[in-house]
This record gives structure tokens, C-alpha cells and sequence, in this order.
């Protein structure tokens, strides 16, 4: 979709208001993961960030188009049905990384900006916890940065049996079910994570999580593992879901907080959206979705940033061109088995 929206023409000649107007959609929910001005190893392999002078351009462009509103204030609007008519943006970030609390948080405190930080339950109980796939961009980062590429490949093929292309591949033959096989290869490679953490940490503590929270910024629950749903069943979804929920709850000593899914909300039924509102129906879901509708009302759709290598000035407008021709299509509303 990012190719088909690089090419489309006509959004570019259609004002920013007349698109909205067009998309049946006046409000925007952009979402980011860490914004930084130089290399993160255990980011670097997975996707693009911004860099805090693009970041700054990016926020002073919502704050030209929409009215930021709190977490709270969005809560309202989506209740009461006024969601979609208002011209407002919340901004969400996922994962808790530490740039949430020393990059990102002072320039949105600077600009009065408002904003969501889901966090994982792990990474608050126990420092050292890594998501599996933060291993392996540091064990590829290592590897290339100390020629132990083809040693890696060696290792592959002869405790795995796994024949290595690239070491980049890594990326597609490892996941949450055999993250031992990075474990390994951090040891044999002699990888030093607890100095890697000691020259900056990977996620936010709890008191930089609670100076966030005396700033009036939100916190939500992001899962116990950062697992892509789809590919659970529906008793791990809902593990994945309440547990890490619940236990954020009780370290923030609050109730009622949201809820982001990892890498998105495809491939969840809504019979899961319906479990969800009968046991907690002041949470909200937040998805990814983009500027879709969506069968299931708990639920709001957000904007992923870093997908799209184009300034928001033009990749939000082509975003809307795009939902626009979906909704003459009938095709806006995501329809849930």
C-alpha cells in the first residue's frame, strides 16, 4: 500500500479539509515507537525513526490542522459518538522505550501536546527484559559490527540446521517460539547485553513512568509478550490481554487504562471485542487500522508513522485520498469474523 500511495496524483491537488470532508473521518491518531538523532542497535534492523528535528516538524504540523486533546477527552468524543466529525489528533507511542521519557515527553511537555504511552508489564518488573525481536537486531548489529556474520551462519547449520542467506534473515526465520536460537547465538558470539543496557537503558522505569504521569501524560498496557495476535489462540489473546493489563493496573495503582495490540489488531475476532466490553467497558482498544472504521466499537484505529517515508504533510493527505476512494468502494469498515 505505501507504493500505491507514493504514486497516487489526485490527493495532491485536493485541500487537506476537502479530504477529511471526502473520508467521512475529521480526527487523526498517529502513532510512533521512539524518536531519536542517532543509531539504536536493537531498533536499527527493524524500521525507521524520526529524529527529534523531524519530529518537531511533524508535531507542528498537527497542531496546524487538528486540536490535540488528551487521552481523556478522546474517551468522551468516541462515547458519545463525536469522534469521526472532530478535527483533533492524540498522539500514541508503543513499547515504552526509554527516548518516551527523555526525547519525546519534553518536546511534546514544551509544545502542550498530549499523549499515550503503552507499556509492557515485563519490561516494568524486570530491567532486563528484551523483546525477542530487539534480540535480534542487537545479535545482527554485533555480528556485522564484529565480522561474526559467517560465523553465525556456521552455528545456524550446525545446531539448527537452518541454512542462513543474510544474516539479515534472521529477521524472518526467528520469532517469539524460537527465540532460544538468538539466546544461543548471543552466547557463543559472547554479545554483552548487561553492558549494552548499562550505556543506555532499552524501556522506561517505573519512576520515569510515574514523573510521565505527574506531567498529565496516559499510560496503557501493550501485552504480556508483544506477540502479533493473529498468530494466537483465543485464550492466549486474552492472557496476553488481561494479564498485562491487570498488572500494569496494580504498578500504576490505577484502573481503566487502554489498550494497544502489538503489531496491530489483524486476525483478532470480535468475539474478543466483545469479551473485552463485557468484563472491562471502559477500555478502550487502540489498533492500527489506519483511518478505518470498524465493526467492533471499543476500538480505535491509529496512523503508524514510521511506515511511511514521507513527512505527514504527504502521507497523511494520501492517506485520507486513499480511505476516501475505500468508503465510495464500501470497503472502510473493517468487518470482524
Amino acid at each position: 500500500m505505501k507504493k500505491k500511495i507514493a504514486k497516487s496524483i489526485p490527493w495532491q491537488l485536493v485541500p487537506l479539509s476537502l479530504l477529511q470532508k471526502m473520508s467521512g473521518r475529521h480526527f487523526v491518531l498517529p502513532f510512533y515507537h521512539i524518536i531519536y538523532p542517532s543509531n539504536r542497535p536493537h531498533i536499527r534492523y527493524l524500521y525507521r525513526y524520526f529524529t527529534p528535528e523531524e519530529f518537531n516538524k511533524q508535531i507542528d504540523f498537527f497542531l496546524k490542522h487538528w486540536q490535540p486533546i488528551s487521552y481523556e477527552e478522546l474517551i468522551k468524543l468516541h462515547q458519545n459518538g463525536n469522534l469521526n466529525k472532530s478535527k483533533v489528533f492524540h498522539l500514541t507511542f508503543d513499547d515504552g522505550l526509554y527516548e518516551c521519557y527523555d526525547v519525546i515527553a519534553p518536546i511534546l511537555y514544551k509544545k502542550g501536546v498530549p499523549a499515550t504511552f503503552f507499556v509492557h508489564s515485563q519490561a516494568l518488573e524486570n530491567p532486563a527484559f528484551c523483546f525477542y525481536r530487539f534480540k535480534i537486531s542487537l545479535l545482527i548489529w554485533h555480528a556485522r559490527k564484529n565480522g561474526l556474520s559467517e560465523k553465525v551462519k556456521i552455528l545456524l547449520k550446525k545446531h539448527y540446521d537452518i541454512q542462513l542467506q543474510s544474516i539479515k534473515h534472521l529477521l524472518k526465520i526467528v520469532d517469539h517460539k524460537n527465540i532460544h536460537v538468538i539466546d544461543f547465538l548471543w552466547k557463543e558470539t559472547s554479545f554483552d547485553y548487561d553492558k549494552y543496557l548499562s550505556d543506555r537503558p532499552i524501556y522506561m522505569s517505573m519512576n520515569e513512568i510515574n514523573k510521565l504521569m505527574e506531567n498529565g501524560f496516559q499510560i496503557g498496557s501493550h501485552s504480556l509478550n508483544h506477540i502479533r495476535f493473529s498468530t494466537l489462540s483465543f485464550e492466549d489473546q486474552w492472557r496476553e490481554f488481561e494479564e498485562d493489563k491487570l498488572k500494569v493496573e496494580k504498578l500504576l495503582g490505577m484502573k481503566n487504562i487502554p489498550f494497544a495490540f502489538p503489531f496491530g489488531d489483524q486476525g483478532v475476532n470480535i468475539s474478543f471485542f466483545n469479551k473485552v466490553k463485557k468484563h472491562y467497558p471502559e477500555t478502550l482498544l487502540f489498533g492500527s487500522g489506519l483511518f478505518s472504521s470498524d465493526r467492533a466499537d471499543n476500538i480505535v484505529h491509529r496512523v503508524p508513522m514510521e511506515n511511511f517515508h514521507m513527512q505527514p504533510e504527504k502521507s497523511i493527505p494520501a492517506l485520507y485520498f486513499h480511505h476516501s476512494v475505500k468508503k465510495l468502494l464500501g470497503r472502510e469498515t473493517i468487518n470482524r469474523k
